[in-house]
């Protein structure tokens, strides 16, 4: 499923018109299946996903499409546009993991190097990025930071009581993308976790054109909270994509041709709000042309 950006519209006729696309305007190819006009008109517009083949056509390349009349009525007005898909993404899987060693005492353990992944082709690991926070009453304490890390990390974090760690882990490529795994786990008055999210990477299947199939690995344990799927497009503006739904369900959908990341929202309410309302989405990254 490709997606084509352009408004074109034929008045008159005979009321039977067949889309039709072309590289270099002398050579047409039909564009699916005739379409029957409405009232003497057919609009299709920039809201519309049209099927094609995709061996036909070079992601990013601009071509030329017009509504030729099945009876031989004269062509409508030619619009160009640019054919747009998804040519890579930048996923993977990692665990931030925690020990619990009582009495308000816990180790983080930071992994460098994820397992598996889905980066570009040429595409290498150059280190990442780690953020541990504890919140409290919107607060935050920091535990520790850091960038262009290429070495395991263990973290130790002791005397943080009724609020939630927040732990982010960002991977870097060379090709500029990256992707995130994260943990929030709430802690109560005396230190003990009674919920905890991991949200563990992801796994993307069935690219085609601009559609894809995106399945976070999430555990919660205290919790069921759901996942809002959204996009982060140019500008910061945010586009929701599906949702919300089951936590690790896997879901199809199409995204906008500029957007650069897939945003993970979880749904929660103020068991983590009263002490951290704070951006927190995991992300991954996708290319499109």
């Amino acid at each position: 499923m490709l997606k084509a950006n352009f408004k074109i519209t034929e008045t008159g006729g005979s009321g039977v018109v067949q889309l039709q696309s072309s590289a270099d305007g002398s050579t047409w190819l039909d564009v699916g299946t005739p379409i029957t006009l409405t009232n003497g008109q057919k609009t299709i517009d920039d809201t519309a996903n049209i099927t094609i083949d995709t061996t036909l056509y070079t992601p990013g390349q601009d071509y030329r499409f017009r509504l030729a009349d099945m009876a031989g009525a004269p062509v409508s007005n030619v619009v160009t546009c640019t054919i747009h898909a998804i040519t890579s993404v930048t996923a993977g899987q990692s665990i931030i993991d925690m020990t619990d060693h009582g009495g308000g005492s816990f180790t983080f353990d930071l992994h460098a190097t994820p397992s598996p992944v889905q980066v570009p082709a040429g595409a290498t690991l150059t280190g990442y990025d780690y953020e541990v926070n504890f919140w409290h009453l919107l607060t935050a304490t920091p535990i520790d930071s850091a960038t262009d890390m290429i070495a395991d990390q263990s973290l130790s974090a002791s005397g943080n009581t009724d609020g939630i760690y927040v732990a982010q882990v960002k991977y870097k490529y060379s090709d500029g993308t990256a992707f995130t795994v994260s943990r929030l786990t709430k802690v109560d008055t005396l230190g003990a976790v009674v919920l905890d999210i991991q949200i563990n990477g992801c796994t993307i299947s069935n690219v085609e054109g601009l559609q894809m199939t995106d399945q976070a690995h999430i555990i919660q344990t205290g919790c069921s909270y759901e996942l809002i799927y959204a996009a982060l497009q140019p500008a910061d503006t945010v586009s929701f994509l599906a949702g919300p739904a089951p936590a690790g369900d896997p879901q199809t959908f199409s995204i906008p041709p500029d957007a650069r990341l897939i945003l993970y929202v979880v749904t929660w309410d103020q068991t983590i709000s009263d002490h951290f309302d704070h951006d927190f989405f995991p992300f991954h990254a996708v290319t499109i042309a």
